[in-house]
């Protein structure tokens, strides 16, 4: 692991919210539909199966309620838009930061009000083809640790979304083919933290990126 003696993982993350929710698949939402304005809830139905009507709902609920809360901002005001890479900001000049992510059944949201923020949760799948994905998404040096390991594949899996996440650049750029992101649980350098762990069956990385 890099250190640098400028930089304290409990100085970074102390300012760090994070919320998750477990998703009910008999969950009625239906009733909450006059909580919502009408594009975000059409948002909502426009996913065809139940299960992803369930997690956009739950991924809105966070946004719309938590983060109203959190910045002050009554649910009516708040403006939540997209940049070009389909990441969510608070439009409201507060320099709030948020980001969210989900897998299965769970949707996690992470907040914080001094840096770029990012966080992914993945399932870890035995069946993934990790020859094929890693040479996608993965730069050199991190594909020579993978060594055929499905755990250690969505180990930095998550770490690299959280940290794409947090830069705002999603893969449309070459950022992410230039990346040297380790299997640490903490990885900290000049310019992010990642933060790992492990739940379950699952991981969930969050990254501070401060430029």
């Amino acid at each position: 692991m890099d250190n640098y003696s400028n930089i304290q993982i409990y100085d970074v993350f102390k300012d760090v919210n994070i919320y998750i929710v477990n998703i009910d698949d008999g969950f009625n939402f239906m009733p909450y539909q006059n909580w919502f304005a009408n594009d975000v809830w059409q948002k909502i139905l426009a996913y065809h199966f139940l299960p992803n009507r369930l997690r956009a709902f739950s991924s809105q609920m966070l946004q719309r309620y938590y983060l109203a809360k959190l910045t002050n901002i009554p649910p009516s005001d708040l403006v939540i838009n997209y940049n070009e890479s389909n990441k969510p900001y608070i439009a409201n000049p507060n320099g709030f930061k948020f980001n969210v992510s989900h897998c299965g059944n769970t949707v996690v949201m992470a907040t914080t009000s001094k840096y770029d923020i990012g966080i992914d949760i993945e399932a870890i799948d035995s069946n993934i083809d990790i020859d094929g994905m890693g040479k996608i998404v993965f730069s050199q040096s991190e594909n020579e640790l993978i060594n055929n390991s499905p755990d250690k594949f969505f180990r930095l899996w998550t770490k690299k979304e959280a940290l794409i996440k947090a830069v705002g650049t999603g893969f449309s750029s070459d950022f992410y083919q230039t990346t040297n992101i380790n299997l640490d649980d903490i990885e900290i350098t000049k310019s992010y933290c990642i933060k790992l762990q492990k739940m379950n069956n699952l991981y969930l990385s969050i990254c501070l990126y401060w430029r």
